[in-house]
């Protein structure tokens, strides 16, 4: 960012200079700002056939058109506020969102707390709690696939058959729960709603931003803290889900920031989505065009390796309390199969290739459910063993929690809502495991918002009402003005997309 800075000042005053005319440098610095920063995004909206070498000479004859118009004539003022205000948004879009992911989060206040405590009802469920010994409580193990889509919706979008999966599940004592679905389209608002146990948009407006994408207070943890359990946390790369308190957060060496990339994120983001791209291309667009190239490339690989390399590090790991005395919760959040992808045929890696979209591994189009189902198909194989070396190992009771966040996103449009994208985005896989096996309370339609209240009402003797199962869509965050809370919309009403509570003896 510094580099950015100094290359500005530096080629302002180079312009002015020249030109001895403050304003004029002014407005042909904005306008190279403004042609710098947009070229990969122009690029990304264009057909792929349109090469970078096409959009270079463009973007030089726009350059060369309007400086000597700026150098020939008096523009307007208007037209040097206009240049320099799209050159500042431009500039500040890639720094704030590196900003945000670096901003630490903040414990939330006595008052947002109360109005989470009031809307749970928290008070008169948790009046009379029963004293337990560790060997009677439970460990529990909450295991969040993010975008895993339900077994039905794989069959009829995707045309691949979850079936064998499913069964080993079942065979191993899980109960599938066949027809659930995630409360909200997202991953910040649905964890916020399973792990406090409310609707999260039924928040007043300073609760739901001091909540937004802060799992530092949740009621499960805070719950089981007071229960005497340990809380794990694994690494997942997701600002919101690494970001919470902890009495053991694990994550692979390399995770722990012990290797330092040849670029950072702020880099590899500037390289992604302005000129900087260029590096990275050759005369078709697609492969490097330069050794300075190499370290770039590498930096890609290097994220992508370090990417599978948490998420084998979690499934790995999981087992490793089950034997222990003390009673853990053990969270960890799989970024797959949401993308980028990471698994090809039989698992094996995928580097880098020629997708400069926002995501380093992206698919084209024709090919995004063929490299989906890779995903799905290596978390299939490598969860399988991870539950049976739990269940092996383990000396106490277990709860074993296998949930999507959602479900595939590739069939919704946030800015053009229908019925397919909001069906399939939260149709998901909900799979629980109880080593008493009695599943009475649950029913296959059963969504997040209620799993915690079962499961504290069956081990830990609360009195928790079960709140109506709903799926709610949000406006995207393009449409509203800061400190805006989005209209959320119910799916029932708006798509007829309606959860009935079914009673199903499992």
């Amino acid at each position: 960012m510094t580099l950015s800075l100094g290359a500005t000042l530096v080629l302002l005053l180079s312009i002015w200079a020249i030109l001895k005319n403050l304003e004029k440098a002014g407005a042909i610095c904005s306008l190279l700002i403004v042609l710098f920063y947009s070229f990969g995004q122009i690029q990304d909206s264009l057909n792929v056939t349109f090469s970078s070498s096409s959009l270079v000479w463009l973007w030089l004859l726009v350059f060369l058109l309007i400086s000597y118009g700026i150098v020939k004539q008096d523009f307007p003022e208007s037209f040097t506020k206009y240049l320099n205000f799209f050159s500042i948004i431009l500039f500040i879009f890639p720094m704030s969102t590196i900003i945000f992911f670096h901003l630490p989060v903040v414990d939330l206040d006595r008052s947002d707390t109360d109005v989470f405590a009031d809307l749970r009802g928290e008070a008169l469920a948790e009046q009379y709690l029963p004293s337990l010994a560790p060997g009677e409580k439970p460990d529990i193990y909450y295991i969040i696939f993010d975008s895993y889509e339900r077994a039905d919706k794989l069959l009829e979008l995707y045309g691949y058959d979850n079936s064998d999966f499913i069964s080993s599940l079942e065979q191993r004592g899980f109960y599938v729960l066949s027809s659930s679905r995630s409360n909200y389209l997202n991953t910040t608002y649905s964890l916020n709603t399973s792990l406090n146990m409310l609707y999260v948009h039924n928040l007043p407006k300073k609760a739901f931003f001091d909540s937004f994408g802060n799992l530092n207070n949740n009621h499960v943890t805070d719950f089981l803290r007071d229960q005497d359990y340990q809380i794990v946390v694994f690494k997942s790369g997701a600002k919101d889900t690494d970001e919470q308190y902890a009495d053991i957060f694990l994550a692979p060496l390399e995770a722990q920031n012990l290797y330092r990339p040849p670029i950072n994120s702020f880099e590899q983001l500037l390289f992604k989505t302005s000129m900087g791209r260029l590096l990275l291309q050759g005369e078709t667009g697609h492969q490097p065009s330069t050794a300075n190239s190499n370290a770039i490339v590498a930096s890609v690989n290097r994220e992508l390796s370090q990417r599978r390399e948490t998420i084998s590090y979690a499934l790995e790991h999981l087992p490793d309390y089950a034997a222990e005395a003390q009673n853990h919760y053990l969270f960890a959040h799989i970024l797959l199969p949401h993308i980028p992808f990471l698994y090809g045929p039989e698992g094996q890696s995928l580097d880098y290739q020629e997708n400069l979209g926002h995501f380093w591994y992206e698919p084209e189009p024709e090919n995004y459910d063929e490299y989906y189902i890779y995903q799905i198909e290596y978390l299939n194989t490598t969860i399988i063993s991870t539950i049976d070396r739990i269940l092996e190992d383990s000396t106490k009771p277990v709860i074993i929690i296998l949930q999507a966040d959602h479900g595939d996103g590739n069939y919704l449009d946030p800015d053009n809502l229908t019925s397919v994208g909001v069906d399939t985005r939260s149709s998901i896989l909900n799979a629980i495991y109880y080593s008493d096996q009695d599943y009475s309370d649950f029913y296959p339609s059963l969504t997040p918002v209620n799993t915690f209240r079962i499961i504290f009402n069956n081990w830990f003797g609360t009195s928790y009402p079960l709140l109506p199962d709903e799926v709610y869509a949000n406006e995207h965050p393009s449409e509203l003005s800061p400190n805006q809370k989005p209209n959320f919309i119910d799916a029932c009403l708006e798509f007829n997309i309606c959860i009935s509570h079914v009673e199903e003896a499992p």
